[in-house]
């Protein structure tokens, strides 16, 4: 079939930002490849100037909490293997992995789940640590001295007074006269001591505003990490039903692309038979020749990029590539476009919250002003000896104190009014922030809500056009084998049939992508999975494998 009919939802909306383009470029960007050729501004084509669907998207009310992983997560679809978490993958995942089971792993052990439940640990320990400054401080010090003192020099003296009178001369002992001796010496001797004492201090906050309210604000810290936590679960869970809305696209891509072949085989045997009785020129024959090789080419190029997509789902799972998922066709209603109710949405809880925080904020600065009571006590023991007096030492309780403290700073150069001016402005600007998110989301909700309503109107109109080309399409073939028509008027009938049949399934993904957009952005997770699961064909299932080769 001559001409360029593969009219894809990725490339009519090819303004997408972070990761969706990337992932565009790889699943979606056939158009790109084959060469950018018109398209007739017919059908879809029309349609997509009212779709801006990742453009102004409901998501963006959840400010600092990007969707998309980025241009990164396209360079690890490019690597043979996938970020993973070391988690086991889930139970029986042998067999292919349903939708359901995927989103419970994947809020278990996707990595932006994991990285939220260390930020809840640490927010946690955040809380114990300002709750500990209001609790009692113990203290001991403890100090050992042994000190060896200078020798000391002692005398000593030894009088020898002795002698007699010698009755025998001869005596060898015998002195003839009394002789007195007097010996004086002296000798040195070290000294050592030893003493030690042990210390025992102890105080309690009793009046410490600013240090309860610090501990305040933590718990109300925790609860901001929670909300981010559940901020990051929605994304995760809508990021891997934009990526099942591609897959299960490609599935019906090829169910379309085989219908498309199998016609083009069809004529192109018509064609042989019409040339060998010279009813058919050689160029229609090379013509039918060239579509059939091109329906061909479509079909070969679905399954690596399908593989891509898949890799890409079980990357933001935590799950490595190799393992094989279960993809239906959705084929049940999605959104209707019904008023929603937004009081559950996360952007606002993250700022009701946050509203909360800057209050303990606020009241913590102007707490500077008061001053800070307590409590203490302390308790020393200690004891001493030396050589001297045979090492004996006395130990006893030396000595006792309690009282108490009183800190009030008088002045401090205007630090806490300017502390407590910005205090004030930060809150003031958070309850802004908050009635702006809320009107901001309702006008988004209102906007997605026509969306929906217009592409439920041009599903409707695009299945009668399908069925029409379809009849056209088959009247026209006949009509060219009875001798009534050209070749190219089949070719452009067959084409033309292609494209609406595409340009249906991208209003089908249209409307599954803005369900998941409008209702996870309005805090509404549970029901776009619900709506999800409810609107599979199980009679439709396909088996992907989520496989990056090298190509």
């Amino acid at each position: 079939m001559a001409g360029n009919r593969d009219l894809r939802f990725d490339r009519c909306c090819s303004r997408v930002p972070a990761k969706k383009i990337g992932h565009v470029v790889l699943s979606g960007g056939r158009g790109y490849l084959e060469g950018a050729r018109p398209q007739e501004e017919t059908g879809f084509g029309a349609i997509r100037e009212h779709i801006p669907i990742m453009r102004n998207a409901i998501v963006r009310a959840r400010r600092g909490a990007p969707l998309f992983l980025g241009a990164a997560a396209v360079l690890v679809l490019l690597s043979p293997r996938a970020r993973g978490t070391g988690a086991e993958p889930p139970e029986g995942s042998d067999d292919a992995i349903p939708l359901d089971r995927l989103l419970e792993y994947a809020r278990a052990h996707g990595p932006d789940m994991l990285d939220a439940q260390d930020d809840i640990k640490m927010s946690k320990a955040r809380v114990g640590s300002s709750v500990s400054r209001n609790l009692p401080r113990i203290s001991m010090s403890n100090r050992l001295n042994f000190r060896h003192n200078n020798p000391d020099a002692y005398t000593y003296y030894i009088d020898i007074e002795s002698g007699e009178e010698c009755t025998d001369p001869e005596s060898p002992t015998c002195l003839p006269i009394p002789i007195p001796v007097n010996i004086e010496e002296s000798f040195t001797l070290p000294t050592e001591s030893y003493s030690f004492s042990l210390n025992l201090t102890g105080y309690q906050p009793i009046f410490a505003p600013r240090q309860v309210l610090g501990a305040i604000k933590a718990s109300r810290n925790l609860g901001m990490t929670r909300l981010r936590a559940e901020r990051d679960e929605e994304n995760l869970v809508m990021s891997l039903l934009i990526d099942y809305t591609t897959v299960q696209r490609s599935l019906e891509e090829e169910h379309i692309y085989r219908q498309s072949l199998e016609m083009a085989r069809k004529m192109e045997r018509i064609v042989a038979t019409k040339l060998e009785t010279g009813q058919a020129t050689q160029l229609d024959y090379d013509q039918a020749v060239v579509d059939r090789m091109k329906a061909e080419q479509k079909l070969e190029q679905l399954i690596p990029e399908r593989e891509l997509d898949a890799a890409l789902m079980a990357q933001d799972a935590g799950l490595e590539p190799g393992v094989s998922m279960q993809v239906c066709v959705l084929a049940g209603p999605p959104d209707p476009g019904d008023p929603l109710d937004l009081s559950d949405a996360t952007s606002v809880k993250l700022l009701e919250q946050k509203v909360k925080v800057d209050k303990a904020g606020k009241t913590s600065a102007f707490a500077g002003y008061l001053p800070t009571v307590g409590a203490m006590g302390g308790l020393s023991f200690s004891g001493s000896g030396t050589n001297a007096d045979e090492m004996k030492s006395d130990y006893m309780f030396d000595n006792w104190y309690v009282g108490g403290s009183l800190s009030w700073t008088l002045f401090d150069g205007f630090g806490r009014f300017h502390s407590s001016r910005s205090a004030s402005v930060k809150l003031r600007q958070t309850r802004r922030d908050l009635e702006n998110e809320r009107a901001e989301l309702r006008l988004n909700d209102e906007k997605y809500a026509q969306k929906l309503r217009y592409l439920a109107a041009q599903r409707d109109l695009m299945e009668r056009s399908v069925a029409l080309a379809e009849r056209n399409a088959t009247a026209t073939m006949e009509r060219y084998e009875a001798g009534h028509a050209t070749y190219d008027m089949v070719d452009m009938a067959l084409n033309k049939l292609e494209q609406q049949r595409l340009q249906l399934l991208g209003i089908i993904q249209a409307q599954w992508t803005l369900t998941a957009y409008r209702g996870i952005g309005a805090g509404q997770e549970k029901v776009v999975v619900e709506r999800f699961l409810a609107g599979q064909d199980l009679e439709r299932c396909t088996e992907v494998r989520a496989m990056v080769e090298a190509r």
